[in-house]
Formats: structure tokens, sequence, C-alpha cells
């Protein structure tokens, strides 16, 4: 028979649209998959079961432990204290858990105040846990993907595997509240074979009808419902498959014929690209030499194709002179000084300007030296001194 999932798998429950109206004004109605709910199932065990499966936080093998997380605030700790038998030596106790552990002097003595199963204070039983690793007198274990079968059947199989390992006190099936339809899920009560740890005797998968059934009880190795193994909850099951997150394709637009080839964008291929279909006009000269004939400098007019020079005193390298352009507007003249009223003079005063009706200045000589030393015809042109340093 296959391996059944329905247990495992999980299964959609109706969404808050839903619920049909009717169900504020009928306290008792019940929708289909709260009918049908592993939170609306009920057990059938007749026997008395443990009144803790919670698991010690120590595996001293001298010692038990009293689990006082459901023992009501008015409970007194001294009735604890004076509860306890004689043969208790120490203790120790965690609040944040609520658990009391209590030493003795050999096992022998931790046994027989385990075997008592409740210490009665006042109207409360607390209940007495054996230490962590070991189990009590009296387990109850839980079975998980029992096949479904005739009940009978099954509660002979069940007792017939787990008698090799135990002492099967009572086994019954987990039905649904209300009615007589048993589930996948089953339960049993066992107790130990001949004072033997059953924490070291039970198995945690069995086989009942060619299907693996998975058992757990309190401190019992983790198990997976959904790959049937042990080592791990469901989970964290690798084999479970998660969605995947959605990924949003891209939108290509599509190819266009004639369309420009794709292109690096950068400022150097914007520069050194050619534009399509541009030819060189036949009146366009591509000489490297034709080299520019104009204006080379601010002083000179033409060319000159032998430069004057001038021979610095003291010195064997000679300076080449621009020559003189009189037309310059550089020229420190008063008549490039246009919209000037005044000129200032070698002693730092303001000079007024004559101004003709015409509008135009008066003439002024010349300060610029420059023509007086490059005109062959002035006589005022200058000769350098031997001790003038340059």
């Amino acid at each position: 028979m296959a391996t059944q999932s329905t247990s495992s798998a999980p299964m959609d429950t109706d969404s808050a649209e839903s619920i049909p109206t009717g169900s504020n004004e009928n306290p008792g109605f019940q929708r289909v998959f709260e009918t049908f709910s592993w939170d609306n199932v009920q057990s059938n065990l007749s026997g008395l079961r443990p009144l803790s499966s919670r698991t010690p936080p120590a595996a001293d093998k001298n010692s038990a432990f009293l689990d006082l997380q459901k023992m009501p605030n008015d409970l007194d700790g001294r009735g604890i204290a004076n509860a306890l038998p004689e043969t208790a030596i120490a203790t120790k106790f965690r609040a944040d858990t609520k658990f009391i552990q209590i030493f003795f002097e050999d096992e022998d003595e931790a046994n027989d105040f385990i075997n008592q199963k409740v210490l009665t204070v006042g109207r409360a039983d607390i209940p007495i846990l054996p230490p962590k690793g070991k189990l009590p007198p009296v387990v109850h274990i839980k079975l998980d993907n029992v096949p479904i079968r005739g009940r009978k059947f099954i509660t002979q199989q069940i007792n017939d595997i787990m008698a090799e390992f135990c002492l099967p006190k009572e086994i019954a099936p987990i039905t649904i509240k209300g009615t007589k339809l048993f589930t996948s899920r089953w339960e049993m009560l066992v107790e130990s074979n001949s004072d033997k740890n059953l924490g070291d005797t039970l198995p945690s998968i069995i086989n009942i009808d060619s299907q693996k059934v998975l058992l757990s009880w309190p401190g019992s190795p983790a198990t997976c419902i959904q790959c049937l193994s042990v080592g791990h909850l469901r989970k964290n099951c690798p084999k479970r498959t998660k969605p995947a997150p959605e990924t949003k394709q891209k939108t290509v637009p599509p190819k266009t014929k004639g369309a420009l080839p794709k292109t690096t964008n950068t400022y150097a291929a914007a520069v050194t690209q050619t534009l399509p279909g541009r030819t060189t006009p036949e009146n366009e000269t591509t000489d490297a030499n034709n080299d520019y004939q104009g204006h080379t400098g601010l002083y000179e007019t033409t060319r000159p194709s032998t430069p004057t020079q001038y021979e610095t005193p003291g010195s064997s390298q000679n300076t080449d002179i621009p020559t003189h352009d009189p037309t310059s507007p550089f020229n420190a003249t008063a008549q490039s000084q246009k919209g000037l009223t005044y000129q200032i003079g070698s002693n730092n005063k303001k000079r007024a300007l004559h101004i003709s009706p015409t509008g135009s200045p008066k003439q002024i000589s010349s300060t610029n030296l420059l023509p007086m030393m490059t005109d062959p015809l002035s006589q005022k042109q200058l000769t350098p001194s031997p001790n003038n340093q340059y």
C-alpha cells in the first residue's frame, strides 16, 4: 500500500471571506474544516495517562524532577518541602522552567521516588518525572501515519510489533469528536520490560502492513512525517518543496530592419565614430603640411623671413625680437585709450586729456619703447649699455 500523505500534507482552509453569515448567529455551527481538523479530535484511551509529558533539563540518574508548570499559584512551598521523603538529600530549582530537581544517595532511592508518579501536597498532585534520557514506568506513545484498516486488525498489528520492545497496556485510535471516525493517528500506553529503560529500547519507526509508522514519546528523537525518516522535523525537511519566488520577465523590444549597430556609449566612441554616408568634398584638402600662414603673435603682421636678432650683453644666446605692429591695440598710446578723459603721469597724478570738438583726443607722444628699438629709421633707437643687465 502506498504511503499516505493526507496526515502530513498541508491543506487549504476556508478563507475569512467564505465564512457563512449564520456562523455568528449559531454558536454551535462549524465549518467543514473546523469539524474535520486536528483541533477537533479526541483521545479514546480509558487508562490514566501520565500527568506530564515534559522533558526535564538534566540527566543525573540519582535525581528526580517535580513538574510545577500546572500547579496553582496558592500552593504553599513549605508543604512541598515537608512532603519529600526522608531519603532526599539536596535540591536544585529553576523558576523559569517550573522544575524542582530532588537528589538522592543512589539511583535506587531515586527510582523509588519516581515510581510514586505523583507527590500529593494538599489538594494538588505534582507529577514526578525521571531525569532526562530515562522514561517513567508508564509511557504515553503517539503513532502517526498509521494505515487505514479495520480497528481490530490495526490494534493486533501494533500489539504484536511493540511486544518485542515493551509491554503494551492499551491501544486506541484518535477519532473526530462526537463520531466513530478514526484517523491515521493512534496512541498507546506501555510499560518497560524487566526494569529496562524504555528510552533505550523503543523504536522510532515501525512497519505496519508495509507502511512506515512514526512513533514519538517524551524525549524521543525527531521524526519527519514528510519523508518518514528520523533526525529532523517536517518544517526542516530537505525534501519539502518551497514555492519559488516569482521573477518578473524583462520586456525585450523587437528588432527592426535598418537599425543602427550597437555601439559603446562612451565619449571616445562618440568622438571617433564616423557618420554613415559622409564623403570628403573635392575642394577639401587633407594635406597634413598645410600649416597656418597668418599671424603668429600680437606684434607680428607678417611672418618675417629672417627675424631680427638681439644679442644680450654677456650672453652668447640670441633672442628673437618680434616685429612692431603700429596698428596693434596693445600699444600704450592715448589714441587707444578710448573712453578715457585723463591719463596717469609718472608722478602717479591724473592728467586731463584734451578732447576735440569732433570727439578725438589730442595727440600725445607715444611712450612705447618698442618702435624706437626696432625701427631702423628712428633717430631715437636705443643702444643697450654694457652695464645694463636684462
